[in-house]
């Protein structure tokens, strides 16, 4: 999670490939606010933050690196594995003591779940609480494209193709229609 500051007044984090504002979020302390002056700027920011975020955990070229398919072998309660923001957690032990239960793990696996982490809004010590969980970096080239389902384009109903009288003398005769055919039923029926 990278903290970027734009003039004085905003502050954006990228979160899951999107810039979002930073309400009152408290910033790591091993990290210093990285300026940029515009988006151009963006790309050396990004490169600084990894190489203040590698000096501090002494860990960053260490992590293993693992593929989409062998991370969604990790499913099932007894081994879930999930992807979070590029990297890979093992959350088997913390299963049992997740607020959400284990269910919720579960749905989250075989997928990036970034998103779904992001959405429930989890708090600063859970934040924390992820690294003791990682296990390495997933190779992002071999994540699957998400789908976006596009729904059909619907035709707009066209009033002028059927006139408001044509309606109106419908809204008239069918049920005359239904009404006589309904007698003559009755008469045919009575008279045998």
């Amino acid at each position: 999670m990278a903290s970027y500051f734009l003039g004085k007044k905003s502050e954006l984090q990228i979160v899951g490939g999107r810039f979002r504002p930073i309400g009152n979020n408290r910033r790591p302390e091993t990290t210093r606010p990285i300026y940029i002056r515009s988006f151009g700027d963006l790309k050396e920011a990004e490169e600084e933050r990894r190489k203040r975020s590698s000096f501090f955990s002494g860990m960053e070229g260490d992590q293993k690196l693992y593929h989409f398919d062998e991370v969604s072998k990790h499913s099932a309660t007894k081994d879930c594995w999930l992807i979070i923001h590029g990297k890979v957690y093992d959350v088997t032990p913390f299963m049992d003591d997740h607020p959400g239960g284990d269910e919720v793990l579960l749905t989250a696996t075989k997928k990036d779940a970034s998103d779904d982490f992001e959405d429930v809004g989890h708090s600063n010590p859970a934040r924390d609480l992820m690294d003791k969980y990682c296990i390495g970096k997933i190779d992002e080239s071999t994540i699957p494209v998400k789908r976006v389902l596009i729904p059909p384009e619907q035709t707009p109903y066209n009033t002028e193709k059927t006139s408001d009288s044509t309606i109106k003398i419908l809204q008239f005769v069918v049920p005359i229609m239904i009404l006589g055919v309904a007698f003559a039923v009755r008469y045919y029926t009575t008279a045998a």
